[in-house]
């Protein structure tokens, strides 16, 4: 898990977020995070709409993979 520190710049921690892996899309992992996040909403909610754009991507790649 990606731990926050205050101070690195918005750039850094959006790069390292765009980064991380779903192990398997068709198996749902909970949303991990730390209740202190909740204090700083502008990092947690990028940080969620990322990792829930990479399972509907696999989802839609795995979708597409059996129309075919």
């Amino acid at each position: 898990m990606l731990r926050m520190h205050e101070w690195e710049s918005q750039e850094k921690i959006l790069s390292a977020l765009e980064l991380q892996d779903v192990e398997n899309f068709m198996v749902y992992k909970e949303f991990q995070y730390q209740r202190h996040e909740w204090d700083n909403i502008p990092i947690i909610v990028p940080r969620y709409i990322i990792y829930l754009s990479k399972y509907i991507k696999g989802i839609t790649t795995f979708c597409k993979y059996m129309d075919e």
